[in-house]
């Protein structure tokens, strides 16, 4: 199997008819679209540099390379998996998992032995780069990259190896068999624990608390709309989850609105249009994801598993995956400027300083250019394919351009200093720019939006009410509810694994949201788990009373 080449191929041909579709009779295809197969997001698993490039030469992978990664995915302990058997969230606890590792590449021949300090995940070591260093201090090295504790023979040999097949003998005691049983070649990739799951607060929530949670959240809201609530006031309800993961309190706020709109068509005798390949509650689902869901992340791949677990909890025979692009978005939820912060070129909206008319009127009216592009994504179900829907979230977000770019540069003004006078001058240098309204004005900002993107992690800001303007500007602005985990963090650990000063900023958001107008929200609870949300600086309505679930 090792000399034969066909398999990756196939497997590549199989993505793309899930993809594109195709086929026929009983072996036909529905083109699934989304973009979790599409061909042209990893152009390079075909041989291609870019995704305008044509099909070139597939990777070389082996018949038997493709066959053993099958197996891992597929046998564990001897024993065949069902993932049919699992429940859409349990994709959570793969991406926990994949949160624990990543990928690298060393310059030298490399082993991963196993470590004492990482709940027994390896080390990668270089052992060209190891045999480089004084053998009196190749024991201290291995101390500093965390490997376990070495018995004095395996110290003994270590220093008087003189190559690196004679260190790898000498370590051979400490290898992570089933990491690298053999010495890896330079550049082979491998993979590294890490505690970035651990350090980042990133929990997997079972399903046995998503649902008690969500229902708590919901029931006030459902008890005041009342036993005859009608199929309207069911798909306005706007629910989200501000750091969502791979979606698993979304999944089952789908479920529970899914079953009240099912409620409230029987109450009123309504028939909906069911297509053939679902049946009532399956059509439910997808308008409630459609048109009720909103999650964000920072994590990109979070953001992309999350319309992973929505797509299979919504998943119809003939029909593609549910557009989400528009609902299920990427940036950091706690970093961003509400409208009038936006105006006023500020973080700090109470500024003595006049809003730029300028602003005013780019901010109306790019608004409105995209309410009724984003209303036909909302509304199209079954009238529109994927293309035509990203193709219109793509003009929205273009228009839109311009005011997102002026909100990112004066958070990139506040990240930009350690100090409140450098932070201002830096802000003034902002609103300078676009005092002066000429032509350009874009080039001059994009630089240091361009160095808050290349921060260690990257900050990505989140405009709310330009992400989703459809929730703040109708007549009773902001969410009925939000769901989702607390943060796990605390001061040290928010300060460590974020960019720097961003501490700061929650200091400075909480102080303007403490001292400022309260948010127009409706009087309904908004409930949350531990009650992050009557902590958070993410905009809301109104509610009566805010008690953890």
């Amino acid at each position: 199997m090792d000399l034969r080449y066909g398999a990756w191929a196939r497997l590549l041909a199989l993505f793309r008819l899930i993809y594109i579709g195709g086929g026929r009779d009983r072996f036909r295809f529905t083109a699934r679209k989304g973009r979790l197969f599409d061909p042209n997001r990893f152009s390079f698993l075909e041989g291609r540099a870019t995704a305008e490039e044509p099909l070139g030469v597939l990777p070389l992978l082996s018949d038997g390379t493709i066959w053993r990664v099958l197996e891992r995915l597929l046998v564990l302990d001897g024993e065949r998996l069902s993932y049919r058997t699992l429940d859409v969230e349990e994709i959570g606890s793969v991406y926990q998992a994949v949160m624990g590792f990543r990928i690298e590449r060393c310059e030298g021949r490399a082993l991963v032995l196993r470590s004492k300090g990482r709940h027994g995940a390896g080390v990668i070591v270089d052992l060209d780069a190891l045999l480089a260093v004084r053998p009196s201090d190749r024991k201290k090295r291995l101390v500093d990259l965390d490997v376990a504790s070495l018995r004095d023979r395996e110290q003994k040999a270590v220093a008087a190896a003189n190559t690196v097949e004679a260190l790898a003998e000498a370590l051979a005691g400490k290898i992570d068999d089933d990491a690298t049983p053999a010495l890896a070649p330079p550049g082979k990739p491998l993979l590294q624990a890490t505690d970035e799951r651990r350090r980042s607060g990133s929990h997997y929530t079972p399903r046995s608390l998503t649902q008690p949670i969500v229902a708590e959240t919901l029931r006030p809201i459902l008890d005041r709309l009342g036993p005859r609530a009608t199929q309207d006031q069911i798909l306005s309800l706007k629910v989200l989850d501000p750091a969502m993961g791979s979606g698993a309190f979304l999944v089952e706020a789908c479920r529970q609105l899914a079953n009240a709109l099912v409620r409230a068509w029987e109450v009123h005798g309504i028939r909906p249009n069911v297509p053939a390949d679902e049946d009532a509650l399956l059509y439910a689902k997808r308008l409630v994801v459609q048109r009720c869901l909103y999650g964000v992340d920072r994590n990109e791949l979070a953001a992309e598993l999350g319309k992973l677990s929505l797509w299979l909890a919504t998943l119809a025979v003939n029909h593609e995956f549910t557009f989400l692009d528009h609902c299920i978005r990427h940036g950091d939820s706690l970093v961003g400027l509400d409208r009038l912060q936006i105006e006023a070129l500020s973080w700090a909206p109470e500024t003595s300083e006049a809003p730029l008319d300028l602003l005013h009127v780019l901010v109306r009216d790019c608004l409105a250019k995209i309410e009724r592009k984003r209303e036909r994504i909302r509304a199209a179900l079954d009238d529109a394919t994927e293309d035509q829907q990203r193709l219109l979230l793509v003009r929205a977000d273009q228009a839109l351009a311009d005011p997102k770019l002026v909100g990112d540069a004066v958070v990139a003004a506040f990240f930009s200093a350690d100090k409140g006078r450098a932070r201002e001058e830096a802000r003034l240098q902002v609103r300078g720019v676009l005092e002066q309204a000429g032509t350009g004005w874009q080039e001059q900002l994009k630089p240091a939006v361009a160095v808050l993107r290349r921060r260690t992690p990257p900050v990505v800001p989140f405009h709310w009410p330009l992400e989703f303007p459809e929730v703040f500007d109708r007549d009773n602005p902001g969410f009925d509810a939000i769901v989702g985990n607390p943060p796990f963090a605390g001061k040290n650990t928010t300060i460590t694994v974020n960019a720097e000063h961003y501490l700061d900023w929650l200091t400075a958001a909480m102080t303007i949201r403490s001292h400022s107008e309260p948010t127009p929200i409706r009087a309904s609870r908004v409930a949350t788990f531990w009650g992050w949300a009557s902590r958070s600086t993410i905009p809301t309505r109104r509610a009566s009373r805010i008690r953890p679930a």
